[in-house]
């Protein structure tokens, strides 16, 4: 499943950067980072309630926290989201979904919204075009999975409910809104799937995978992370396959145009434990994946692999700290029913990419205490062309897709717009050398097959 990439650096994201100001046993957790312009707004949670800052350079430099929008003492889980420039914000304020955006990045804010209030848990948020989505689990009656609407940015709401769920999430590809929570059953916690066009109707809920029970109580990571790109949809979540918390694994349930599949993702080996996957598609359609790994006991490290044909092959894994850390070992947390920090660093790691750059923040405890970092590194330095010899027999000339046969033999190809439709289907046989398999008529991206190999090729 996984390719030789050659990579232009051993190292390639840059020195991490502490982004709270906090000290000592301040601590820090639950985050959130998106980008605009090479600024950059991060929020989480910590001393205080909610805190955000921001970098007006590309996140090498952090301002001053700052938490006088969500104010004090105001809880948890807040998520950043931008689109053309601007700023959203929701958050949980103990009893209320709150929600707010800011055009000037960070400067001003519309007077915050309460969006609902009750028992609630766990918003997360999308925006599509004009329509922004809040995702969140109200518990006033039973756990129903609730989407906050608003079609005039953010000013009023509409409320619409799913089904019974819990922990949800939502994103988009801009095309269609997916919803993505936890069911739960006998055999495990079901990941289940609801997609909409205008956000108020949703799809039949599906069930696409299984987590094993172990992950539901606390501390407990949220477990799921999902971006989507043209039409796919790739789910990052935690399973172990032994039932044991010290036996997590990396999955992925994906959505692959025509049906839902999944698979183990081990980029650092199939042995390895994997803790709290992260997952974010740049807008050329590669997927990053980041995830914790423990290197030895009590030794972990925050890693970084990437898929540039939608899950298929992953690359090499890169280390993205620039440092080990302690952070979680269940044998020290006293019982899985344990908060304290020490266990529990917070519901997930955050990434988000631009045309340029992959950011990524998130919590560890390299200090003794939790604290927030960051870091990004350049697409074109992690992003590479495939360089396996399947790949070097496939290349763009004039114009012509070219495949280098080695003499005589049967291929199959097929070939994709980057939005998965099927535009060449044909059946050949090869002479030794140069074949001409397909001719581009303008600058696009392809996505090619080969029998059984997938290609990513284009533009001229």
């Amino acid at each position: 499943m996984f390719l030789n990439y050659v990579l232009i650096s051993d190292f390639p994201f840059r020195p991490n950067i502490k982004i709270d100001d906090k000290v000592g046993a301040d601590e820090q957790a639950e985050i959130s980072i998106t980008i605009t312009k090479f600024k950059s707004l991060s929020s989480w949670i910590g001393s205080g309630g909610n805190w955000y800052d921001v970098s007006i350079d590309t996140t090498n430099n952090w301002n001053i926290d700052k938490n006088n929008v969500f104010g004090n003492d105001d809880c948890c889980d807040p998520v950043a989201k931008e689109y053309n420039g601007i700023i959203h914000l929701v958050w949980l304020n103990w009893n209320s979904i709150e929600y707010t955006r800011t055009d000037d990045f960070g400067n001003s804010f519309i007077p915050n919204k309460v969006i609902a209030q009750g028992f609630l848990d766990h918003p997360w948020m999308a925006v599509k075009k004009d329509t922004i989505a809040i995702i969140f689990t109200s518990y006033n009656v039973s756990n129903i999975i609730t989407v906050a609407c608003s079609f005039d940015g953010g000013n009023t709401w509409t409320l619409v409910n799913i089904t019974n769920g819990a922990v949800p999430i939502i994103t988009t590809d801009r095309q269609k809104f997916w919803a993505i929570f936890w069911d739960y059953d006998p055999s495990g916690i079901g990941i289940v799937v609801s997609s909409s066009t205008n956000c108020l109707n949703w799809s039949t809920p599906q069930k696409v995978a299984v987590m094993d029970a172990v992950i539901g109580p606390n501390p407990y990571p949220q477990g799921i992370h999902a971006d989507a790109f043209a039409g796919r949809v790739l789910n990052a979540y935690m399973h172990t396959r032994t039932g044991s918390r010290n036996d997590w694994r990396v999955y992925i349930s994906r959505y692959n145009l025509i049906e839902w599949d999944s698979f183990m993702v081990s980029p650092n080996s199939d042995n390895s434990i994997y803790y709290m996957p992260a997952i974010t598609f740049d807008p050329y359609g590669n997927a990053h994946l980041f995830y914790f790994y423990r290197i030895t006991n009590k030794k972990w490290a925050l890693y970084h692999s990437y898929s540039s044909d939608f899950g298929n092959n992953w690359s090499n894994p890169i280390r993205v700290s620039d440092t080990t850390f302690e952070f979680v070992d269940e044998n020290e947390c006293g019982g899985v029913d344990n908060v304290d920090y020490y266990c529990w660093p917070g519901h997930y790691i955050e990434a988000y990419a631009d045309s340029q750059n992959v950011y990524v923040a998130w919590s560890d405890n390299r200090t003794g205490y939790f604290h927030v970092y960051s870091t990004y590194a350049k697409i074109s330095q992690i992003v590479k062309t495939y360089e396996s010899k399947e790949i070097s027999k496939l290349f763009l000339n004039n114009k012509k897709i070219i495949y280098l046969a080695d003499g005589t033999e049967n291929i199959s190809v097929k070939i994709y717009k980057i939005d998965g439709s099927l535009i060449f289907q044909k059946n050949t046989r090869t002479t030794k050398g140069h074949n001409i398999i397909y001719e581009l008529k303008k600058p696009e991206v392809l996505i090619v097959k080969i029998n059984e190999k997938t290609y990513k090729i284009g533009g001229y």
